[in-house]
């Protein structure tokens, strides 16, 4: 975490979670849970929040990597995912808005979206795989990135929520990751972008 981090969020060590697959390969897994990442599972994510950690997940996970190329313009978002949602209400805990500027520009991967969203659904992982950046090479490019926190969102604790309480949050995160878009792209150098809402 940067100093930045430190001085938003003292003492606050946010528990990564990552794709269950990448925990499958020695030497990338052994090095994420070094640094105190966990798999993102419902199991993994109840026992952190139960054991008073902060969490942080990217809810667009793979579905983004798979939709967004370096040369759009455009910040884009997968809304598809709502389980991060229910399991805030669930243990009653803040949700905080994160937005990144710029990320999907670091590097691309091949376009086979259709092909690569299959092996998202039966393999949780989009093959086929190619990280490329700089010269085409898997070395990331040099991109500027801005990383905008909203005001945590109050959540009250629902043991069990129901489908429209948990659609509205899920509606109230996304309004407020907009309202970020808006109040900072013009500082991120993104004056032009458009904030890109995927929902499958």
């Amino acid at each position: 975490f940067t100093d930045q981090w430190r001085e938003l969020f003292p003492n606050v060590f946010a528990c990564p979670l990552s794709a269950s697959v990448v925990h499958y390969f020695p030497g990338i897994r052994d090095v994420i849970q070094v640094l105190g990442a966990r798999e993102v599972t419902r199991t993994t994510f109840s026992d952190a929040l139960k054991s008073h950690q902060s969490i942080f997940v990217v809810p667009g996970g793979q579905a983004e990597l798979v939709a967004s190329q370096s040369r759009q313009r455009q910040v884009r978002v997968f809304t598809g995912h709502k389980g991060f949602v229910r399991m805030a209400l669930e243990h009653g805990v803040s949700l905080v808005p994160v937005l990144s500027f710029k990320e999907g520009e670091i590097l691309d991967n091949v376009r086979w979206p259709a092909l690569q969203r299959w092996f998202i659904k039966h393999f949780a992982f989009p093959c086929p795989y190619f990280p490329h950046g700089w010269s085409g090479l898997p070395i990331p490019n040099r991109v500027p990135l801005m990383i905008a926190i909203g005001a945590p969102i109050a959540v009250q604790k629902v043991i069990k929520p129901t489908t429209d309480q948990v659609d509205a949050l899920h509606t109230i995160y996304f309004d407020r990751l907009k309202d970020l878009f808006t109040q900072h792209k013009d500082a991120a150098g993104c004056a032009d972008y458009d904030l890109v809402y995927i929902a499958n």
